[in-house]
């Protein structure tokens, strides 16, 4: 599973996984689809700076060789 959350001023997200530590990317959508970030990861643990995203609801998408998971936040 993978595990999001904001830090208290909502300009940093952190997503934790329990996925393999093989290479994965990380998107992230904005409601119409476009790809607001994109970024490679190799560990369990990576933190994104959010400040530049306009509020509102956005999809994260991550991927590895066994599959994609995508989740919704909300940027407040």
């Amino acid at each position: 599973g993978v595990l999001i959350y904001h830090n208290p001023n909502y300009d940093i997200l952190n997503i934790g996984c329990l996925l393999t530590n093989e290479t994965k990317s990380i998107i992230i959508y904005a409601l119409l689809g476009n790809i607001v970030k994109q970024l490679s990861i190799n560990n369990k643990q990576v933190t994104i700076n959010v400040v530049d995203l306009n509020e509102g609801v956005y999809f994260i998408s991550l991927e590895n060789k066994n599959g994609k998971i995508v989740k919704k936040i909300i940027k407040n």
